[in-house]
Order: C-alpha cells, then sequence, then structure tokens
C-alpha cells in the first residue's frame, strides 16, 4: 500500500466515523504522532509488512 493510499483511507475514516486523528490513532494502535504525519504525508515510505 502506497503513503496516498493510507493516508486517504485514513481521512476517510476520520471523515465517516466523526472521530479525531487522536481516537482513530487509539483504535488503530499507532501513535498519534504517526497518524498525523501519515495524514499530513510527512511519510513518505509505507512498510506493507505491516498491514
Amino acid at each position: 500500500m502506497n503513503s496516498e493510499k493510507l493516508q486517504n483511507l485514513l481521512l476517510n475514516a476520520i471523515d465517516k466515523k466523526g472521530i479525531s486523528q487522536r481516537e482513530l490513532a487509539r483504535l488503530s494502535g499507532i501513535s498519534r504522532s504517526t497518524l498525523n504525519d501519515i495524514v499530513n504525508g510527512e511519510i513518505k515510505k509505507i512498510n506493507d509488512q505491516c498491514f
């Protein structure tokens, strides 16, 4: 999965569920700062083995 696709998935989840990035991070088990970096395009390479 590329970072842009993951970014879109996360943003859609936040929008559809009406939750904050903090809540999505808690539910997904990743740190809020990592989630924020993905959503803001700061992380360019995603390890496919994580998904």
